[in-house]
């Protein structure tokens, strides 16, 4: 009964933790499009990006802190609000004006390199999170240790993968053909990691296909930023930078609420 208690337990701060990060993706898809709009209109690129990062950071902060007060749902909820609408949303803008100044270095090259360090910077950030917090009960720590392993084996494989990429794109100038092929292994990994996390007791193979997922699926996410940009061309790169963002911010949420009830209710029973 107690296991089953801290189970149930569990389900519903996961289910708060996703609506959280659904509104956190929704604010970003907000932001993007409205940072981009003032950029666009302003052509004041390093000021709102300075401005939209700083506030990015403040509210960051906001948010780490109001999470380690027990019951602060609403400031939560408004705080990653506040988080996603300038921290995410200033990504777009971001990329372009890291682009801008690293000329005449190739496109591909700095926004791999951008893509690199978040990638750097999330596995400290998990790593740092995992040391500092507090323990979770006895039956349920295996399973957060190993997620976070999976998790970390696919951001480290996605940094790889997005230095190969690129290097593979810049001697041999097939861009499209690379992106074609790393996308289309993307999926058939992706899809093989879900097959195998529905049964238990894979570890092997969940972390093969994690490898080989994050190796293609986003190893080649910075080169299809370049493509994006080319192929909406004479559209400014922060419009089209933007809603590249956006439709991936929309399909992250749109995955969010379509899995997290079932998930919920698994756990529960």
């Amino acid at each position: 009964m107690a296991a089953r208690n801290s189970l149930v337990s569990a389900s519903r701060v996961q289910l708060f933790s996703g609506v959280v990060v659904a509104i956190f993706s929704i604010a970003g898809f907000v932001g993007s499009i409205a940072i981009a709009v003032v950029e666009n209109r302003t052509s004041a690129l390093a000021d709102i990006t300075k401005f939209a990062n700083a506030f990015g950071v403040i509210f960051g902060i906001m948010l780490m802190e109001v999470y380690l007060v027990p019951g602060q749902h609403a400031l939560l909820i408004i705080s990653s609000i506040l988080f996603g609408f300038f921290g995410c949303g200033v990504y777009p803008i971001s990329l372009e004006i890291g682009v801008e100044i690293t000329y005449p270095v190739e496109e591909t090259i700095s926004t791999t390199l951008i893509f690199v360090t978040g990638q750097i910077l999330g596995v400290l950030m998990n790593y740092t999170a995992n040391v500092l917090s507090s323990d979770l009960p006895p039956e349920l720590q295996d399973i957060e240790f190993f997620a976070g392993v999976v998790v970390a084996i696919f951001s480290i494989a996605g940094f790889v993968g997005s230095i190969a990429i690129a290097v593979v794109e810049n001697r041999t100038k097939a861009l499209t053909d690379i992106i074609k092929l790393a996308n289309g292994a993307g999926v058939i990994f992706a899809i093989m990691l879900m097959e195998v996390y529905l049964v238990p007791g894979q570890h092997a193979l969940l972390i093969i296909f994690s490898v080989l997922f994050g190796f293609f699926g986003a190893g080649v996410y910075p080169i299809s930023l370049e493509i994006g940009v080319e192929i909406t061309y004479p559209v400014e790169e922060t419009i089209s930078t933007t809603l590249i963002f956006v439709v991936r911010i929309g399909r992250t949420a749109l995955v969010r609420a379509v899995t997290h009830p079932g998930t919920c209710q698994t756990q529960c029973r």
